[in-house]
């Protein structure tokens, strides 16, 4: 009876120096390993990179920290290392070929189940969620990201985060493919608990601008705005009917049309208009403006 082969897959977390001495181990620059004497490096020209590092391991994991708005302490967690290997028996004889697909492989499994689509972040000291979701239907460049930022006027005094379908208890953050939050407040009876919402397909730093659009109204005066420039558009058409649902349907589809959003740049910190290419993904001068791209639509 042949010995049964195993794939391992295993992981473990990194802080700060951590990182420099696996990306040492890994890499393989130095010439003695004490942790692992058993490393030959006599065979370390056989290696591969099926992803070619494009800079130090600590500067990429530093570099996507940012870009996901996140903040960090000294002893958070920066890089997950995700080690993947079999019993001995499984490469015994094989071609480099071989081994390089089982690799392969692999990284297609640990980056369908590990990448995140959604990182949600809960700052408690700010009363403010901020993340971001790649989520979308196809079509759009590989960077593409809908960051987003929710300031509440409450101190939390519950906070979890979510991560597929669990809830994590005292948890600030969570990445994958399906996140959330869950927080609570300390109210009375009948007390109201506002939110202010942006979002941004530039970066999170844009997305904190651009929930400054909101100014420091209230809700109530937003409501009020937001009603005075509706009826404002609604009222460029008028028409007479004698049959009320003739006008309901005709308002309805009328507010319908001009309710998908349409300018697609954003005023940066500078005061200058960009916009998110979906055609490249870089963040370019000047506007660009969008309809609906959805089929069917003269039936809403």
């Amino acid at each position: 009876m042949s010995k049964p082969q195993f794939a391992i897959l295993r992981f473990a977390k990194y802080k700060g120096p951590e990182i420099s001495n696996i990306e040492a181990h890994n890499e393989r620059t130095k010439e003695d390993y004490a942790s692992n004497p058993d490393i030959d490096k006599s065979r370390s020209h056989l290696n591969f990179h099926l992803v070619t590092p494009q800079r130090k391991y600590r500067a990429e994991s530093e570099k996507q920290i940012a870009e996901a708005g996140c903040r960090t302490r000294s002893d958070s967690v920066r890089v997950v290392e995700a080690l993947v290997t079999a019993s001995p028996e499984f490469f015994k004889g094989k071609k480099k070929a071989e081994i390089k697909a089982y690799f392969q492989e692999a990284l297609g499994f640990i980056r369908e189940h590990q990448d995140p689509k959604t990182i949600m972040k809960v700052i408690p000291e700010e009363n403010k969620i901020i993340g971001y979701s790649t989520k979308n239907s196809g079509g759009v460049p590989e960077n593409f990201k809908n960051y987003f930022v929710i300031q509440f006027d409450k101190p939390f005094t519950f906070v979890s985060t979510v991560f597929e379908n669990n809830i994590l208890p005292n948890e600030t953050e969570a990445k994958g493919n399906h996140t959330g939050a869950v927080i609570g407040f300390a109210t009375k009876k009948g007390e109201i608990v506002h939110a202010r919402v942006a979002s941004s397909f530039i970066s999170p730093e844009q997305a904190e601008l651009n929930l400054k659009e909101l100014g420091k109204n209230s809700f109530d005066q937003l409501v009020a705005n937001g009603r005075e420039i509706w009826n404002r558009e609604m009222s460029k058409i008028e028409i007479e009917d004698d049959n009320i649902d003739n006008l309901r349907t005709f308002y309805s589809c009328l507010y319908r049309s001009m309710l998908f959003p349409r300018s697609f740049y954003e005023i940066d910190a500078k005061g200058q208009v960009m916009h998110y290419s979906p055609y490249n993904g870089e963040v370019r001068p000047g506007y660009m403006f969008t309809d609906t791209g959805f089929w069917d639509t003269q039936n809403l």
